[in-house]
């Protein structure tokens, strides 16, 4: 466990800004994607994501309770998700997923799977069935492709033209591959690549400024978060996830180095590796936006100190001893 004691827990609560907050904490994130009192906000996520797609919008939506995963509390901390039905019938599943457990790519096919089944009741015919997508937005990198925004579905092998069907759609958005990318200011931006901006973060005030100006979802998505801040038992469960994430992490850094040094699923760990370094480097990056001590924020990530002054100074952060 990372050793903050509760009165350091509240006084990071305090420094909290909306600066130094990260859109992929799904304490953060549940609040202002799945509410019914700000839908119009995945409304225009959503819109966004499937202009690119297939051209198209969407004008309401309807949220439903995700199904219960049977999967561990500590594999839990990793990812969480929303799921919706838009206007059209379809079924929309948004994942956040902040460590790569080298699983992904079958975790999304096979809630694909349930939801697609799943919306079809006992009696009907197969002309019934909705399309369903699965969102996949992802603090590590994932696949081969370069882009940070990709989709997939079924094609004809030899004509790739052809499409199989349209049901299943999987979307990938890997947060840091659009992080490396050249930044464009918020006006030549797609609406796509302005939602990204807004899930990677780091922001000056002025970014902030052009993105809500050019996009008015992301507007609200700001709003939203003031209004999280305002209330200090939604920024003591915002650090309480984060420095859950932090042992989660620490503890998967070790199972992977003790994987290594046995010479265990060589493939998999250098799978996860990059995910881990990933998910260290935004918790320590949020850290010492909260103005933690930098031999907490050591431990926490398994750095040395002098590895983390020099993340700090990269990041023109002060650091606190």
């Amino acid at each position: 466990m990372t050793k903050i004691s509760e009165q350091q827990q509240r006084e990071m609560a305090r420094r909290l800004k909306s600066s130094g907050v990260s859109a992929l904490n799904d304490v953060l994130f549940k609040f202002v994607f799945g509410s019914e009192k700000r839908k119009a906000i995945t409304i225009d996520f959503l819109s966004a994501l499937l202009s690119e797609s297939d051209g198209r919008t969407v004008k309401d939506l309807s949220f439903i309770e995700s199904e219960a995963r049977a999967e561990s509390r500590e594999a839990k901390l990793s990812r969480f998700d929303v799921a919706c039905v838009l206007d059209t019938g379809e079924t929309a599943d948004i994942e956040v997923q902040v460590a790569n457990e080298a699983n992904m790519l079958r975790r999304t096919l096979y809630y694909w799977a349930k939801l697609y089944v799943g919306n079809l009741r006992l009696g009907e015919d197969y002309q019934e069935l909705k399309p369903v997508s699965t969102v996949n937005i992802l603090g590590f990198s994932l696949l081969e492709e370069d882009d940070p925004y990709n989709f997939y579905r079924i094609y004809n092998h030899k004509h790739r033209e052809v499409c199989f069907s349209k049901d299943l759609t999987l979307h990938f958005i890997e947060i840091p591959k659009y992080r490396r990318q050249p930044r464009k200011p918020a006006a030549q931006q797609s609406r796509m690549e302005r939602w990204m901006s807004y899930f990677a973060g780091h922001l000056s005030d002025q970014e902030k400024q052009e993105l809500a100006d050019a996009e008015p979802g992301i507007a609200k998505a700001f709003a939203a978060t003031d209004e999280f801040l305002r209330d200090q038992s939604q920024r003591m469960a915002y650090i309480s996830r984060e420095l859950e994430l932090s042992d989660y992490t620490s503890n998967m850094n070790a199972a992977l180095r003790k994987g290594e040094a046995k010479g265990r699923a060589e493939g998999r760990a250098e799978g996860r590796a990059e995910g881990i370094q990933e998910t260290e480097s935004r918790m320590v990056l949020n850290l010492l936006k909260l103005g933690t001590d930098i031999k907490q924020i050591s431990t926490a990530a398994g750095w040395s100190v002098e590895q983390t002054m020099a993340f700090a100074r990269e990041h023109n952060l002060p650091v606190k001893q």
